[in-house]
């Protein structure tokens, strides 16, 4: 991942340099959730802001951290993952947001991903359709305990990454849209498949092909009572990721494997 890059990206806009990236990288989708992580770190500092790629490092627990925006959509999560692995980062968990896709989550709970049915489009562009979406056993480890110390309802299981945010909403407006989506969100819900955003399966087969380490939590925190994001499923989600992150690294310096 050390070859040089000559587009617009390359290196975030040429500001990012291997010492401003930690080797542990959290990914959520929205630039302010990157502030809040960063607000609970020490010496932390903002690096660039490019485009819709935030980036801050700092440390967390002695623990020197790093957290990147993606905006969303595979398309932005593939370059973001494409950059910070060049710049020397290995370990990734992404945290999304999201309606429940297919009737579940409910409201409140954490899905935490095993793997993603690749509906994202951008992950073909690395490998075949055939070739498994899956999230690194370790990270999925060490977000269960991560969420089990933080009480609260969550899931394990395969999340949906769609390509297109209108299967997950507009009704009854586009006619030959919603037959299709329809039947496709109804195979999903049949086969079990918890309510995902659009990143996962990217991320999953970036990092299986180039040999890093990747899993993903997703909140449902569209709160439909209210018309707005339920910022207490928010935070909940953004701790789970932090501690889980942190029990990947320690586990890392003490040459462990992952208990269970």
């Amino acid at each position: 991942m050390s070859a040089p890059q000559t587009h617009v990206h390359s290196n975030f806009g040429g500001e990012c340099f291997p010492e401003d990236i930690a080797p542990y990288v959290l990914l959520p989708t929205d630039a302010h959730q990157v502030e809040i992580l960063a607000a609970q770190w020490q010496n932390a500092r903002q690096v660039t802001r490019h485009y819709e790629y935030l980036i801050y490092t700092g440390e967390y627990g002695g623990l020197p951290i790093s957290a990147c925006s993606t905006g969303i959509g595979g398309v932005s999560m593939a370059t973001a993952v494409e950059e910070l692995a060049r710049l020397g980062a290995h370990t990734f968990i992404s945290v999304g947001l999201a309606d429940p896709v297919l009737g579940q989550p409910e409201l409140g709970e954490l899905a935490i991903a095993t793997g993603a049915v690749r509906y994202d489009s951008s992950s073909h562009d690395y490998a075949r359709p055939e070739f498994p979406a899956l999230a690194h056993h370790e990270v999925v480890q060490a977000a269960i305990a991560a969420a089990a110390r933080h009480g609260g309802r969550y899931e394990v299981g395969v999340v949906a990454s769609l390509a297109a945010a209108g299967l997950r909403g507009r009704r009854g407006d586009r006619p030959v849209h919603e037959r299709r989506a329809e039947a496709r969100l109804t195979e999903l819900e049949a086969a079990g498949v918890l309510g995902g955003s659009g990143e996962e399966a990217t991320l999953f087969v970036q990092s299986a092909i180039y040999g890093l380490r990747a899993g993903a939590i997703v909140g449902c925190a569209w709160d439909e009572a209210t018309g707005r994001i339920n910022t207490g499923v928010e935070t909940r989600a953004l701790a789970v990721a932090l501690d889980a992150m942190f029990a990947l690294a320690s586990w890392d310096r003490q040459g462990l494997r992952p208990p269970g």
